[in-house]
């Protein structure tokens, strides 16, 4: 706010603003305690979302033939139904290399083999991992399986798109129109296979399109958004005929990140997990952050979820197929991926086969514990804790003997915790059903004696809610640097380079999606609210300004206490839903540059300057108060005592000053004490009772004696008419002298006479005065101000585009906010408006004119009158201030007869209008007057 502006008091004119304020500071309460319970419900929600589930079994399946897939790690898979084959294509093998090999999984017989194509389609796409894959199913046009990009053998970037034919077993690359994405591997996307093939206008024959997100390559990560559109006809006779083409969807709001999970769900994708700041992830830089991107034909944007799964590394994500219930349609699951225990608790989740549900509607986690498999012992048992496994969905059962009493998802490779790649094959059957945290039983509950193996049903399948998010807990110590174990030592990382298990973490903070819009709408605010009240505070008050100055008033207060009330909840939601992945006990906001520069200006702009603001105008209001009641008292007392012998009504904005009643000897102390005499400072009536003490002025020293002729120039009178008691000539004895000017008379007779000149010299024109400069602590305050808003500006500024580098919008929008905010400022200001402000003030100085040279000084007095040592200067000397110069008629003129007199006259003259001391020079003889004490 600006400061140093105040209000006058205001009577009965002033409730309806006041009403209005009330209202305003009621409606802001409202607002703050509005954000405060939305926060916490928000935080609630998070914590503890307990959406119904479908009854889910884990169960393992065990698989024949002579040729089974090793170990893998981010492999390529697939389900056809017409064949009812999975596939597994490339992989990371133990060794770290990327594979070429690809297996075929009868899901009939749970037998494992590999393809045998024609013999003349012998080709096999080049050795990759972390490729984004899925199905491509168009009618009798094509029946494959996709493969693109990825990370080849030599570990760079692949670009090229292969498609398996599942009829014939053959692999054939795909004919891509010019452009595309860059080489890279480790994207999500794929293609979600509930949605059927359509027509596309460029490409002929049916359409299925393949979604590419992110990614990376061995020198930066990747934000981008691509479509890929398939078409043509795959078969034996016509193996070259699949064409594709790229088109790539404007995206914002999502930050380039490697290591993460995704998966596919109609036109959205979802990721979760890995990290932001690294191109080598570790478990220590994962984070909970987890996205949805809903893309239309042109366009797509990222809103983050809320935050309760402990941070993962390469977990597996997968759509929800069950139909039981429409509310699974909106489900993704996120299963496995790795984590550092040593810096979170998930409360055993990752051990009993834990699954964490997104509803991608209301953006809340569930998580729940599943049945195990009992398998032959009846104990129940999990898949292995892992990242980078690989996953297939299908909206009925994939094995066993029921297939529409359930959706399964299937699940293969992977790497554990001790760096082993795993290649057992795991099932996640959600049953027909639905259960949650208050009915954990459904009805096909049986007898409770779960079963194991592809056919089992259901029977005894209970899941256990976890009401509570992943906690974060402080780390052990670092180990020892001289550990090579293969635990302790290093893994692999995602791009197959060594790095070391236990890396220095890196703080990798997050909040809430409301205190990243809060902090800037807050500052957004402000601005265009100091404008306003600016530009109608203060020339305003009770009495002056048109209606509309006074709804635009208004209007920035509201916007003002709006804008603070925005600002204190986005600091208070920066606190409460502050996230970490790698922290101590509880995540500090202070541990980073960001936070500490972020509270820094709040305390300064929202706190230190917003009191001293408020004691500023509270002090100006009180002085304002006294000046007032001060002005009423004078008048008051002016009323009631009239000012004797005198023809001069003081103004009422000056105060009087005491003045001497003569310039002769101590006989004039009659006549002084008579006269009026008020204090110059105090602003009160003089005290008749007890007159001021005498005090000798000025006299004339070397004036004969003569009688008084008149002059041609000024009228004169005899002095007996003027003298009181005593016959004497002084000037003293003058009665009239009482009206001689002082401080509150100065400006009635400077205005009645024309502008004065000194004798002998041209009359000037007054230069431009300077103007008038609030004072030094108003000048501080708004400096501070001003500072601490440009700063909070450039912090929000710096924030939008750092935070969101994939995203510009935000940051070109609040930049243009700000620059119109300043070219206003500085235009107004330049203009006038307001005339008070400090920088009108100093643009007005900029633009006032040059003084005037002052002239050269005149030589002294003594210089020319002998027998004189006072070093003065012609033609006088002011003992006080001037007022205003002699003028041009009063000069001396030595061609009268009569100048001695006429010099006399014109001293006395002089003096009856100010306390002065001057020397007049005549070729006869000068006229001294001095003070004699």
């Amino acid at each position: 706010m600006p400061v140093g502006v105040c209000r006058p008091v205001r009577t009965a004119d002033a409730r309806p603003s006041s009403n209005l304020l009330m209202a305003l500071l009621g409606r802001r309460v409202a607002v703050a305690i509005l954000i405060a319970v939305s926060a916490f419900s928000l935080h609630v929600l998070a914590a503890a979302s307990l959406d119904p589930v479908p009854p889910l079994q884990w169960l393992k399946l065990t698989t024949a033939g002579t040729t089974q897939p090793p170990g893998l790690r981010f492999a390529s898979v697939g389900y056809n139904a017409g064949t009812r084959t999975l596939i597994i294509f490339g992989g990371e093998a133990q060794s770290g290399v990327a594979q070429s090999q690809t297996y075929l999984l009868d899901l009939d017989s749970l037998t494992w083999s590999i393809p045998a194509p024609p013999v003349t389609l012998q080709q096999t796409p080049p050795a990759r991992s972390a490729a984004v894959s899925g199905i491509d199913t168009a009618a009798s046009n094509r029946n494959g399986f996709i493969v693109i990009g990825g990370k080849g053998s030599d570990g760079k970037a692949l670009s090229d798109i292969w498609e398996f034919d599942f009829t014939n077993q053959f692999w054939a690359q795909v004919n891509i129109s010019p452009g595309g994405p860059s080489p890279r591997w480790g994207s999500r996307g794929g293609i979600d296979t509930r949605i059927a093939a359509v027509s596309d206008p460029v490409l002929p024959g049916p359409n299925n399109t393949f979604w590419l997100l992110g990614g990376q390559d061995t020198s930066r990560s990747f934000s981008d958004l691509w479509r890929l559109n398939v078409s043509g006809t795959l078969s034996s006779n016509l193996p070259d005929s699949s064409v594709g083409s790229w088109e790539q969807i404007s995206l914002s709001d999502f930050p380039g990140s490697v290591g993460q999970g995704g998966g596919v769900m109609s036109q959205q994708l979802i990721t979760s997990g890995g990290c932001n700041d690294t191109l080598t992830p570790g478990t220590s830089c994962a984070v909970q952050n987890t996205y949805i991107v809903t893309s239309n034909r042109e366009t797509a944007r990222a809103a983050p979820a809320l935050n309760c799964p402990v941070p993962r590394l390469s977990p597996t994500l997968v759509p929800n197929g069950n139909k039981f219930s429409s509310s699974f349609s909106s489900q993704i699951f996120s299963l496995f991926g790795s984590f550092n225990s040593s810096l979170w608790d998930d409360a055993g989740g990752s051990k009993e086969g834990e699954v964490a549900i997104l509803d991608v509607n209301t953006r809340s986690w569930t998580r729940v514990l599943p049945s195990g498999d009992p398998g032959s012992s009846g104990s129940p048992s999990f898949p292995t804790p892992r990242d980078g496994a690989v996953a297939v969905m299908s909206p009925q059962g994939l094995v066993g003997d029921s297939p529409k009493t359930s959706s399964d998802i299937i699940v293969f490779g992977g790497r554990d915790a001790s760096g082993n790649y795993l290649a057992d094959l795991w099932l996640l059957r959600a049953y027909n059903g639905l259960v949650n945290s208050t009915h954990p039983k459904w009805s096909g509950f049986g007898n409770g004696q779960p079963q194991t193996g592809p056919n089992a049903n259901g029977a005894g399948v209970e899941n256990k809610f976890v009401t509570t998010c992943a906690v974060a807990i402080a780390p052990p110590p670092p180990p020892p640097s001289n550990s090579s174990s293969n635990q302790g030592g290093s893994q692999s990382g995602d791009d197959g380079s060594s790095q070391p298990n236990n890396p220095s973490p890196r703080p990798s903070l997050d909040t809430t999606f409301l205190h990243k819009l809060l902090a800037p709408l807050s500052v957004g605010l402000l601005l265009p609210a100091f404008l306003l009240f600016r530009l109608t505070s203060i020339p305003f008050n009770g009495s002056r300004g048109s209606p509309l100055t006074h709804a635009l008033y208004h209007v920035s207060c509201f916007l003002g206490v709006v804008g603070y009330g925005l600002g204190v909840a986005g600091l208070v939601l920066a606190f409460t839903t502050l996230s970490s992945s790698d922290s101590t006990a509880k995540p500090s906001l202070l541990s980073t540059t960001h936070g500490q520069a972020g509270l820094a200006l709040f305390i300064l702009l929202y706190g230190l300057l917003f009191l001293l603001a408020i004691l500023h105008l509270l002090t100006r209001c009180m002085k304002r108060e006294l000046v007032t009641e001060r002005k009423r008292t004078d008048s008051d007392v002016t009323e009631k005592e009239p000012l004797p012998r005198s023809t001069l009504t003081p103004s009422p904005a000056f105060s009087f000053r005491r003045q001497a009643s003569s310039w002769g000897p101590s006989s004039w102390r009659k006549v002084r004490e008579d006269s009026l005499s008020v204090d110059s400072g105090s602003g009160e009536m003089p005290d008749f009772a007890n007159p001021p003490s005498a005090q000798r002025t000025f006299e004339v020293l070397n004036r004969p004696a003569r009688t008084r002729r008149g002059s041609g120039s000024h009228s004169s009178m005899p002095l007996t008419h003027l003298s009181h008691q005593s016959g004497s000539q002084s000037l003293g004895d003058l009665d009239w002298l009482n009206r001689r000017r002082s401080l509150t008379a100065v400006d009635e007779l400077d205005n009645a006479a024309p502008p004065p000149s000194t004798p002998g010299t041209l009359l000037e024109a007054p230069g431009p005065s300077a103007p008038n400069m609030p004072p030094p602590l108003s000048i501080l305050l708004r400096f501070l101000f001003h500072a601490s808003l440009a700063a909070f500006c450039i912090f929000c500024l710096v924030t939008l585009w750092t935070k969101s580098p994939s995203s510009r919008s935000g940051f070109g929008i609040f930049l243009a906010w700000t620059v119109a905010f300043y070219v206003t400022l500085f235009i107004s200001s330049w203009r006038g408006h307001p005339d008070r402000s400090t920088l009108t003030l100093l643009f007005q100085r900029l633009r006032a004119e040059p003084q005037p040279r002052p002239a050269a000084p005149r030589p002294s007095i003594s210089d020319t009158l002998p027998g004189t040592e006072e070093n003065v200067t012609f033609p006088y000397t002011h003992h006080r201030p001037a007022y205003r110069r002699a003028l041009l008629s009063e000069a001396p003129s030595p061609q009268s007869a009569e100048s001695d007199e006429e010099d006399d006259d014109r001293a006395e003259n002089e003096m009856r209008r100010r306390d002065v001391s001057f020397f007049t020079t005549h070729p006869k003889r000068a006229l001294r007057i001095t003070n004699p004490s």
